[in-house]
């Protein structure tokens, strides 16, 4: 991990500082021996598939923003799509 400090701290911010995103992308990493830090980052770093990489078993980060969208209000939803 030292040798890749750069590519850790991508990975982490990609995650959004999130701790279930940074569990998640730990453990992803920690199940593919072969893949480096910088090959979790290059993955992570394409936002339009962030979310499908952010998932593992029954973990992912998509399900629970979509658990949490739908408890939101009308005008909370409105504001959350927004950003």
């Amino acid at each position: 991990m030292a040798s890749e400090r750069e590519a850790a701290l991508d990975v982490v911010a990609a995650c959004g500082f999130l701790p279930l995103a940074i569990r998640i992308a730990a453990s992803r990493l920690a199940a593919r021996r072969t893949w480096t830090v910088s090959v979790l980052a290059t993955k992570l770093g394409d936002e339009r598939h962030r979310l499908d990489e952010l998932q593992t078993g029954d973990l992912g980060v998509r399900a629970t923003l979509e658990l949490a969208y739908k408890q939101l209000a009308p005008d909370q939803a409105n504001a959350f799509r927004v950003l």
